[in-house]
């Protein structure tokens, strides 16, 4: 059986709308997850975090995060020896919210143990915010837990 170019025009417009159809389907079950849901008020807010990391950049050393038998352990630097030291450690997923862990800090060591075992297997950005002897400090830092 032989279609007539009538027949042939109408199939193609057909699987042309079908494929419209598909595609705005399928971006209509497509997730977005935002970085914050109050974004605009964080970002006033931001300067803050700019000074923060200032005062960090002025210290001796930056806080340093190792790797050791499934804990993340930070170590922060000597001019925190015997300072208490509360803040909070965020360890940020930019695949998807729900793997987001936000651990407090409160401390008077230099030392400060995480659980490594808690976190999903991707890469992390670890943001690192403190406040101690009445000045507030940030730092970021990269961390990946994906085995390939």
């Amino acid at each position: 059986m032989k279609l007539s170019w009538g027949y042939r025009i109408a199939l193609l417009y057909g699987g042309f709308l079908l494929l419209i159809a598909l595609l705005v389907g399928g971006s209509m079950m497509q997730r977005f997850d935002l970085v914050a849901d109050n974004y605009y008020e964080r970002e006033l807010a931001y300067q803050d975090i700019i000074d923060a990391d200032r005062n960090q950049q002025s210290l001796s050393a930056p806080v340093v995060m190792n790797l050791k038998n499934s804990k993340l352990e930070f170590v922060f630097p000597d001019d925190f020896a015997n300072t208490n030291i509360a803040g909070e450690i965020w360890f940020y997923s930019p695949v998807q919210e729900s793997w987001d862990k936000k651990v407090p800090l409160n401390i008077t060591e230099q030392q400060f143990f995480v659980d490594a075992g808690d976190l999903q297997p991707t890469r992390y950005m670890v943001k690192l915010s403190w406040e101690a002897n009445g000045k507030k400090y940030y730092q970021e830092m990269p961390l990946n837990l994906y085995q390939p």
